[in-house]
Parts: structure tokens; sequence; C-alpha cells
């Protein structure tokens, strides 16, 4: 990745600061990627832009699906060299948009300003691909969160960039059984948080991800709750994780399992904070068969959390505040979230809301809007909130 991110100083040297946390993959029917769920934090009340990171398609021109951002519900695509192409996060830096995500097959990593691809020399070659996760900006330096993975999705190598005008720095993100995956990416005073998937094998025909984070380049798996203390098999993902004061958050999904193979697994949506977990609750206990939180912001000592909760006809999107959960309103009989901003007392949401074909949308404050028509499938990966 040295080359991809020697060509992207070039035009990142003028960044203005701007503070923001965010997270992103691709699951099967386009659930949203939550490789990198974007989450931000602003304050105010004055007029503000929302921007969407996603996929877009239709059933002509963009079959296989485009890389695009929504800005006040406009669609913006981002030109790529072959696609399909992704996008992951969004993050704006005084008056330039950028964007992270992935192109072609193998894919390649990419990021995009104002529109526009930033070359990269370094495509990988063979059975490899690689996606730029995951984005975040403090104290003039963007952070660019990196996997580099096979074509069955294990990755190989994760690793996190940091550039500051014309400086920029590596740093690898370690993984005991060397399949480490980076989802969501945040920084606080010298520290740079990131969050993600560590890989484990449990037996013979039985492996799995489990939910790690990186202070830096540390490496410490995420506790379970004691809920799940007489499960043999624990594993799951981290998706999102950001910082208030002194304090870390992350949210994700836990599942537990005494079967050698991990049948039966029962999963549950989990906040941890300073690595504490709590599982999050539900309104009617016994209705939902599983879920997962994607999507984590502070404000003013509120903790917001964006995820989904399962049951027999479908995904139910939900809001946490505070522990408390909110069901969100839906088009169809399965919605997804995947990112979350608050501003002020605005809370933002994205996703998708589709059966057979997926929306991109997003909520605020509980009301849906719909960013495209559900002809073809599209995706909301991440969202960000930008007060003038």
């Amino acid at each position: 990745m040295k080359r991809f991110l020697k060509l992207l100083i070039i035009v990142l040297c003028t960044i203005t600061v701007i503070t923001s946390c965010s997270k992103s993959g691709v699951t099967p029917k386009i659930k949203p990627d939550t490789t990198g769920t974007k989450t931000g934090t602003t304050t105010g009340t004055g007029a503000v832009d929302v921007y969407v990171a996603g996929t877009y398609s239709n059933l002509t021109t963009y079959l296989h699906g485009q890389a695009c951002y929504w800005k006040n519900g406009t669609l913006v695509l981002l030109p790529a060299p072959s696609n399909p192409s992704q996008a992951f996060s969004v993050s704006v830096l005084g008056s330039d948009v950028y964007v992270s995500g992935c192109y072609g097959s193998p894919e390649s990593p990419a990021l995009w300003k104002n529109g526009l691809l930033i070359p990269s020399a370094s495509a990988p070659t063979g059975p490899w691909g690689a996606r730029a996760t995951c984005m975040a900006v403090s104290n003039n330096t963007l952070y660019v969160g990196i996997d580099t993975y096979t074509y069955t999705n294990i990755a190989t190598t994760a690793e996190y960039l940091a550039i500051t005008g014309t400086k920029s720095v590596e740093s690898g993100l370690p993984d005991g059984n060397n399949q480490p995956m980076v989802k969501s990416i945040c920084a606080s005073g010298s520290t740079v948080y990131s969050a993600g998937t560590g890989y484990i094998s449990f037996t013979s025909s039985f492996t799995a991800t489990i939910p790690v984070y990186w202070a830096n380049s540390t490496e410490q798996p995420f506790l379970f709750p004691s809920e799940f203390g007489s499960a043999m098999y624990k594993f799951g993902v981290a998706y999102s994780i950001t910082t208030s004061g002194t304090n870390v958050y992350a949210v994700g999904e836990i599942k537990g399992s005494n079967d050698p193979n991990g049948a039966s697994a029962s999963s549950a949506p989990v906040l941890w904070k300073n690595n504490v977990a709590t599982i999050l609750s539900e309104t009617a206990p016994g209705i939902w068969t599983g879920g997962a939180a994607t999507g984590v912001a502070v404000s003013n000592n509120d903790v917001y959390i964006a995820g989904y909760l399962s049951q027999i006809n479908g995904e139910e999107p939900v809001l946490w505040k505070n522990g408390v959960m909110t069901q969100l309103p839906q088009h169809s009989g399965d919605a997804l979230p995947s990112g979350i901003a608050v501003n002020g007392s605005d809370v933002y949401i994205c996703g998708i809301d589709g059966v057979s074909t997926n929306s991109a949308c997003y909520w605020k404050n509980g009301t849906e809007t719909l960013l495209t028509d559900g002809t073809s499938d599209c995706a909301a990966h991440g969202i960000l909130v930008v007060q003038h």
C-alpha cells in the first residue's frame, strides 16, 4: 500500500481540521457494509449538509454497481477504472469531499477527492484484493484503514495510513493469527483506535472471527459479557468505534455456541465502553432472534447506537439512546442501518431498505428518506453531517 499512499499525499497537503470517526465489507443481500461503519458528532443548530457514501446501480448503465455519495439527496457518481466499485466512508475537509472505497475485481483500494479518483500504482494482482474501508480526521491528519484479503474475504493484512501534509506514516494492525480486518477508525490525542476482527481456529472444522480493537498498533480482544459465560465458543465482529473524553465506545455483534462446528449460535448486539460489554436491551424480549449494533456516536454524554434486530420476517432497524431502544420505520419488511451521525439534537442513520432489492436510505430523527427507487440493488454504507 506504500505507493498507493504516496500518490495520495500530493492532493491531501491542504487538509483543514475536522474531527470524525468512521467504520466499514459487503455481506450477502447487500447488507450494508459495516466495514468502516461511519459515525460522527457535531454541535449547533445551523444549516447542515448530509453526506451519504454508498453504492448505486440501475438496470442499464450501472448494472454492476458504482461507488457514489449523496449530498443532501443529490447523487454524485464516482469514476473508477473498472466496476463494480463501492464507497464506504465520506469526510469533508474544508471545501473538499473525500470518499474511500474500492473498485474492480480483484478489488483495489480507492480514494476520491471532490469526485475524482486519486490514481494508485499499487493495485493488487493475482487472487488478492484490497479495500480502503474507513477514514477519520483529527488534528490535520487523515487516517485511512485498509484491508488486503483473499477472494474468500479472509484478510491477510490490515493497516492504517496517517497522512499529514506531505508526510505519511504506515502502521500495521497485527493479529495473532495473521488475518485481521479493520472496519472502523478514530483518533483521540496521540492514540489511533481501530476496530474490526481477528481470526481464531476453535477446532479443526470451526474457524471464526473475533471482535478486536487496536490502540495504535497494539491489538486487544473485546471481552464478552457474563451472559455468554456458558458458551464454549465465543466469536463476533466489532463494527464501529469512537471516543468521548477519556472513554472509548465500540459496538458490534457477538455470538456464542457449544457446537464444535459453530451451529445454533445465538447472536446479540453489544456495546463496549472501555472494553466492558453490555448486551443492548430489547423492548419485547422473545420476539427477536438476534441482531447487531452497527454504528455508535456520543453527544453531550448521550450514547446513540444504530443497529438491527432479526425476527422471522426479516431485520428491523432500531436506534438505542442510552440503552433504550426505538424501532425505526421502514418501507419494506427488511431494513438494515449501517452508520450514524449526530448533530446537536438531530440523529441521522443510514442504511438499506428492501426485500428482493435494496434502496439506499437514511433516517433523520426517525423519519426515513429513500435515496433510490428500489428497482435495483443500492446501498448506503456511511453518513456524515457537516454544519455550516
